[in-house]
This record gives C-alpha cells, sequence and structure tokens, in this order.
C-alpha cells in the first residue's frame, strides 16, 4: 500500500493496533528496522532494531487509498535501545509505529513507549535490565499489544510486574502508567478482550507466585468492578484467552515460567486444561476440563452453541520452545462440553502452518464465520488470508518474493455492513530488497 526508498522494517512477533471507521480494532505484530548485530537472530536482517524516531509526511501511495478508512494504522512492537546480553526478541522496548490516512493521503510517525525501565537505561547509557533468557530484573517494555478502553489508548506487555502505559494516539507521546483511576491490583497481560454489546474489557494477569493468575473485569466507565484471585496447577505462561456471552475461557497449558526463568519451559507431562469461568466467577467456580498437552500463544474466538457448548478456535503448536521458536502452528478447534468436563478437538488447517488471527471485532465472544489469519514459515509472515469456518476453505494473499509481512493482518469492519467480512485488511509489509 505505501512505498518510499527508506523502507521501514516489521517482523512477526507481537501486537499492535488499528484505528477505523467507529473506533479501535487489534491485532498482533513486531517491530524492527536495519542494523545488523552479531549473531543473534533477533538483531539482524528483518528483525533488527529502528535506530530512530522519525516524522514522515506525503508518502507514496501506489493505487488507491479506501475514501472510508481516516485515521491511524498502529503497531507495537519490540524494539531495543540497550539490548540485554544475551537477547530475546520478547525484551525490546516498545516501539510504536502509526501510519496516519485520511483523505486519501498518508502518514507516518514512530515513537519508543517511554517506560520508566527505559528512563533509567537511558541515564545509565547502557542495558541495566535483564530478561527471558539474561538474569537480572526484567522491566516493564510495553512492547506486544494495545487496547482503547474509555477513551484510553493503552499499550501492553506482558510480565510478572506492571500494567499499561497511557499513549496518545495523534503524537504517539507516552502519558504514563495507567491503573483503571486506582481500581488495578495485578499485572496485565498482552491481550485483554472487549466485550462489543456491554462495552466491558475483561483482563488478567499472570506470575510466578501463588494465586499464580489474577483476573478483572472493567466497566465501560474505566472501574474495574470484579476481580478474582485463581490458583492454577503451576505458573502457566497464559498468554491470551477468550470470552463469551456469560464465559471467561483460559487455556491452561505446560509452559511454564517459574520465578528462576532459566528453568522455564514445555513439560507436558504437567497436564493441560481448559478452564471455563462464569465472567462475574471466582475461582472457585472454575470448570477445568483436560485436554491433550500442547502450546497456544493466540485465541482465534469463541462463542456459545445453541446447545450449550462452548467453542473455541486458536492457532495451536505441538510444542513450544520460547528460545527458539521455530516450531509452527496451526488452526485448531475444540468443542467444550462444560457440564460432561470434556472437550473435542481438531485440526482445521492441515499444511498451512498460521497465527496472529484476527475476526471482525464486533464479533468477538459470538459465533463467527471468518479468521484472518498470517501465514508464517520460520517467524516470518509470508502472507494473509481468510479462512471460511463454514466452507473450511481458506483464501491467501501473498506477500511476494523478498517481502515479509507485519506478523498480524487487522481487519477493519466496513461501517454499517451487515456481512461479516465486509472490509478491508491491512498489515506492514517490508521489502527485503530495498
Amino acid at each position: 500500500m505505501v512505498s518510499r526508498r527508506q523502507a521501514i522494517k516489521y517482523t512477526a512477533v507481537t501486537g499492535g493496533a488499528i484505528l477505523h471507521p467507529g473506533g479501535l480494532g487489534f491485532a498482533l505484530s513486531a517491530t524492527s528496522g536495519d542494523q545488523e548485530e552479531e549473531d543473534n537472530m533477533f538483531l539482524k536482517g528483518h528483525f533488527a532494531p529502528v535506530s530512530e524516531e522519525s516524522t514522515l509526511f506525503d508518502l507514496e501511495v501506489e493505487g488507491e487509498l479506501p475514501s472510508e478508512i481516516s485515521g491511524a494504522f498502529l503497531r507495537n512492537g519490540p524494539n531495543p535501545i540497550f539490548p540485554a546480553d544475551p537477547y530475546h526478541i520478547f525484551d525490546g522496548d516498545g516501539m510504536i509505529h502509526g501510519l496516519y490516512i485520511d483523505g486519501g493521503r498518508a502518514s507516518y510517525l514512530n515513537r519508543w513507549v517511554q517506560t520508566e525501565g527505559l528512563r533509567i537505561e537511558k541515564a545509565a547509557g547502557k542495558s541495566i535490565f535483564g530478561g527471558l533468557i539474561a538474569g537480572r530484573p526484567i522491566k516493564n517494555t510495553s512492547n506486544t499489544h494495545f487496547i482503547q478502553h474509555h477513551g484510553k489508548l493503552l499499550s501492553l506487555w506482558e510480565g510478572k510486574t506492571g500494567g499499561p502505559y497511557e499513549i496518545d494516539p495523534a503524537s504517539l507521546k507516552t502519558i504514563g502508567p495507567y491503573d483503571f483511576s486506582g481500581t488495578l491490583n495485578h499485572n496485565v497481560t498482552a491481550h485483554p478482550r472487549k466485550d462489543p454489546d456491554t462495552g466491558e474489557l475483561i483482563l488478567f494477569g499472570y506470575t510466578d507466585q501463588k494465586p499464580y493468575l489474577r483476573y478483572s473485569v472493567v466497566s465501560n466507565d474505566g472501574i474495574i468492578r470484579h476481580h478474582a484471585p485463581i490458583d492454577l496447577p503451576f505458573p502457566s505462561m497464559v498468554h491470551d484467552f477468550a470470552i463469551t456471552k456469560n464465559y471467561t475461557v483460559f487455556l491452561i497449558l505446560p509452559f511454564l515460567m517459574p520465578e528462576d526463568l532459566s528453568k522455564s519451559g514445555y513439560f507436558p507431562d504437567r497436564g493441560a486444561w481448559i478452564a471455563v469461568l462464569p465472567r462475574y466467577g471466582e475461582g472457585k467456580d472454575i470448570q477445568w476440563i483436560p485436554i491433550d498437552p500442547c502450546y497456544v500463544f493466540h485465541i482465534v474466538n469463541a462463542f456459545e452453541q445453541d446447545d450449550g457448548r462452548i467453542y473455541l478456535s486458536a492457532c495451536r503448536f505441538n510444542k513450544f520452545d520460547l528460545k527458539r521458536p521455530i516450531d509452527p502452528a496451526f488452526l485448531y478447534e475444540w468443542r467444550i462440553d462444560i457440564e460432561a468436563k470434556s472437550a473435542a478437538g481438531k485440526r482445521l488447517m492441515t499444511f498451512r502452518p498460521t497465527d496472529f488471527p484476527a475476526i471482525n471485532p464486533n464479533y468477538s465472544g459470538k459465533r463467527h464465520r471468518y479468521a484472518f489469519l498470517d501465514i508464517l514459515v520460520l517467524n516470518m509472515s509470508l502472507a494473509m488470508g481468510k479462512y471460511d469456518y463454514e466452507t473450511g476453505k481458506f483464501q491467501a494473499h501473498y506477500f511476494g518474493l523478498n517481502r515479509r509481512g507485519g506478523g498480524a493482518t487487522c481487519f477493519v469492519p466496513r461501517s454499517g455492513a451487515q456481512d461479516e467480512d465486509a472490509g478491508w485488511l491491512m498489515n506492514f509489509v517490508y521489502d527485503t530488497r530495498q
């Protein structure tokens, strides 16, 4: 969509957002740049950090931008100034990239999220904090995702401490930490879910100390109205979750994140469960449903079927290695019978590895027909496409030779449209030859 001599690179790992007609919708991606660093795969090539903040006006446009789209297409992802040693891409400082579209014209700016940890390191002029592989305390990098609630744009990350940072969507200036008017009492992970009917924001955080998970429901006025601590069988890395009309659905999977991160890893003998909680329930109200061990970073959606069962689909790994994430994920579904405490699972796409799913945000927690996915090979996004749950067909758009996608296709629904898939798919694409 946008072409410039000075290319902007985007990797395929963490989070982002898009401001579209009528509101803000979300997807996942990461950011990178063009410097080469030693032999670490996460510091070179299309993963390499962007070294500067930029403001660019009147970008060249090939083709025509839809007149109905006016707003900001935002991406958040890890972009270290002082990489920890050894460095993992999840450790990088958050950098927000904004593509602003209005009247068929486009402009761009990128800014680091000015977290407290980054402020300390900039003052010292060196790396102070550790990460998933390095020792030392970990900082809140605010590098993974966005959510908008009660008129606030919030930058998020995944860690055992810290909460959101509020961002000004026009300037991308960091306003500061955000605690929902003082009602937040736990950390917040990267993927809250918003109910399109009630306006509620449902969120959680996990840690390496009991209770391993804390769960909250934020009303549409920006205040946490319900909170519940939840004891898990072990300190599971719970990256994502889902909501339905009446329930919150967690996947408790055997990738452990203990206090000593050097002992983290995938332990299938510890078991795996789907945990179904009434939206305003307590930990004691969870229905624990055993499933085959696996790992899931990203869930597509969940909804309650007419017979009372819950449908859940996600991008499922057979196993996962966080330090070298090269195993593929495939689109998968579970049909959950709460009363029988059982779930039947099956793979939906057998030969295309996919991740970073999105749906029409108006269908979150509801029966949906389509999922919008990225095709990934060795952490590289090669295509985006649409999966039809009714027909089982997948339509793909490949980015082309030497081109890499942003790792998360965003769906922008057309205002007032009745069809679920009426709208546009948007992604950043980097041409490695430029």
